[in-house]
């Protein structure tokens, strides 16, 4: 009877178990995900996990901000991709060393993002400032570029989707917009937008991409959270660069 009712505590455990819901921005982001689709790196990394382990990852969609708001309340148990900052450290939990530091080798990608201009254009960029005052240039929403973006004196900074941004880039009525690299690049050969765009030589950002559990899933479940941050290195470095390759070759 003793081990009849182990095995019920077991299955009944198992059942019960909780789901790990991730969110991620409820857009068009490949390579690294397609919300119509279902597809890009980042969702076959989770496919791979669940196949590979006895996790159980379910995926939302939301705009950005919501997606960053509804983890840090501990409404959904994580979220990707987010670059770190010292403000989010304290709202999201992120892969650290036994030490208490970032740990790199934890992160799902690491992300260039340049400044997209005109091909006529005669912008330029040092890494610190333009070379010129009043330019109208534009970001995603609630992404640490347009903040940054943001800090820089006598810029038009507003905030517009990626496709709709690099289009009015293309008719040249924004001077540049700053994305991650290769999304804009799938944009700019999915509108066919090759002939009218370009990006400045130095990048306007290079920062790791991670994805951040909750403070009260780490607090509750530590075990578990370390386990998935190592799986997904894992999967990060058996299949990153085929898949990575893989929807880009894409059309």
């Amino acid at each position: 009877m003793k081990y009849l009712a182990l095995i019920f505590l077991i299955l009944t455990s198992m059942c019960s178990a909780k789901p790990i819901v991730l969110c991620l921005e409820k857009i068009n982001n490949l390579p690294y995900f397609g919300i119509e689709q279902n597809n890009g790196v980042f969702i076959d990394f989770i496919n791979i996990m669940n196949s590979q382990s006895e996790l159980q990852i379910e995926l939302v969609q939301l705009p950005w901000k919501r997606c960053l708001r509804n983890v840090e309340l501990a409404l959904f148990d994580g979220a990707f991709a987010v670059i770190y900052t010292v403000q989010r450290d304290k709202l999201f939990s992120y892969p650290k060393t036994a030490e208490g530091k970032l740990d790199r080798s934890k992160a799902i990608w690491q992300a260039s993002y340049p400044v997209f201009v005109h091909k006529e254009s005669t912008l330029q960029w040092n890494g610190d400032n333009f070379n010129q005052v009043g330019i109208k240039v534009a970001a995603p929403l609630g992404y640490v570029v347009s903040d940054k973006l943001g800090q820089i004196k006598n810029l038009c900074v507003s905030n517009i989707a990626p496709e709709k941004g690099l289009q009015l880039l293309a008719m040249q009525r924004l001077d540049a917009y700053v994305i991650e690299q290769s999304i804009g690049d799938k944009i700019i050969q999915n509108n066919n937008l090759t002939s009218a765009v370009t990006t400045l030589a130095t990048p306007f950002l290079t920062r790791d991409w991670y994805l951040v559990l909750s403070n009260d899933f780490v607090q509750l479940s530590p075990q578990t959270a370390a386990q998935f941050w190592e799986l997904l290195a894992q999967v990060r470095e058996q299949n990153g660069q085929r898949l990575y390759q893989k929807y880009m070759q894409q059309d």
